[in-house]
Parts: C-alpha cells; sequence; structure tokens
C-alpha cells in the first residue's frame, strides 16, 4: 500500500533497515532475518537472499550485509554471504560475485527517478494508452 509500510513489513520479520532506505516494489527479500541494510540504500526490482541450494544438494545459509548509499540496480541478484560495501553500485542484471560498477551505473534506478507530472500522465500518456489498447483491440 505504501513504501513506509512496506518498510515496516521487512521489519517486523526481522530486517534490519536502516533510515531512508528505499525498495521498488518489486523487488524481493528472502529470509529477512538475516539481511542488513544501512541508512540510504536503493534497492531496484533485485532479489536479496540468503539461502540457496549449491551443486550436489548443499544448502547455503548466511548473512547479508548492504553497505551505507549502497545502489542496488534491477534483476541484481545478491547471494547469501554477501557483503554490499558502502557506497557500492551493482548495474542491472548482475550479481553479487561481479565487482562493483562505477558510480555512473546508479543513473539506471529507477528509484532515483523521479515520477512524472500528474497532468503530464492524465494529458499526455494515459490518452496514448488508451489509443493503443483501442487499436490492439481492433
Amino acid at each position: 500500500m505504501h513504501p513506509k509500510l512496506t518498510l515496516l513489513y521487512y521489519r517486523l520479520l526481522g530486517a534490519k533497515i536502516g533510515r531512508n532506505v528505499i525498495l521498488h516494489e518489486e523487488t524481493k527479500l528472502l529470509e529477512c532475518d538475516l539481511l542488513t541494510i544501512e541508512d540510504g540504500c536503493r534497492i531496484d526490482a533485485a532479489c536479496v537472499r540468503a539461502f540457496c541450494v549449491e551443486r550436489e544438494g548443499m544448502f547455503r545459509l548466511e548473512p547479508i550485509h548492504i553497505g551505507t548509499k549502497a545502489v542496488i540496480n534491477c534483476y541484481t541478484t545478491l547471494e547469501p554471504g554477501s557483503r554490499i560495501p558502502d557506497g557500492a553500485v551493482y548495474g542491472p542484471h548482475a550479481s553479487s560475485f561481479d565487482d562493483p560498477q562505477p558510480r555512473s551505473y546508479a543513473a539506471y534506478n529507477t528509484t532515483l527517478q523521479e515520477e512524472p507530472h500528474f497532468l503530464l500522465k492524465l494529458l499526455v500518456a494515459w490518452p496514448i494508452i488508451l489509443v493503443v489498447k483501442f487499436i490492439a483491440r481492433s
């Protein structure tokens, strides 16, 4: 319903989440009691999971720590035992096994982009969407 309620929900599940953390609505936080997210982090539609099954059926369950002001972009997967350094940026379709990308990759994070003004959506975007849907039904 609201981003603040989502953060409260994850905190109630046991996640240690700092201040000014912004999660995209499609972000998946799993095994919340093993997650630590420091202040100012921005996580796009990523999967943060502290559990996995490795080769030959071995289970891994380790805590994940995301440092202060880290940026995790869309479709990035953080593996169990990951320690993301402060200010690190992981670009789209990355993994915690990869090295952090340059700071310029933070521009691809949708939580940093502003919503268009309501009138712009009402007068431009929605009419185009309605026309395309009408034509698609014809």
